[in-house]
């Protein structure tokens, strides 16, 4: 839930799939997404994992599967794609 302060949105956001499980989870701090931010799949397990500094990506960014391998790897620096590694085997 979001609140007024200082002019500026703030507050933890968290969304949830049609079946009740958990789907997103970020903080708003002085109206930009700053923090931890994550989403999940409707199975409940993390799809993605980041770190956002004043709306901006940061660091390294995972996206899982559904089982919960890691599959891709993205390296952000300040909102800037910087690399992406993929995890995922390619059937010949």
């Amino acid at each position: 839930m979001f609140t007024w302060k200082k002019g500026a949105l703030q507050g933890v956001q968290t969304e949830f799939h049609k079946n009740g499980k958990l789907k997103t989870q970020y903080e708003v701090i002085g109206g930009s997404i700053h923090g931890k931010y994550v989403t999940f799949h409707e199975s409940g397990m993390k799809e993605l994992e980041g770190v956002y500094q004043k709306g901006l990506q940061q660091g390294d960014w995972k996206r899982f599967d559904k089982v919960g391998k890691v599959i891709e790897i993205q390296h952000w620096n300040n909102g800037e794609l910087l690399e992406s590694e993929s995890f995922v085997e390619q059937e010949i």
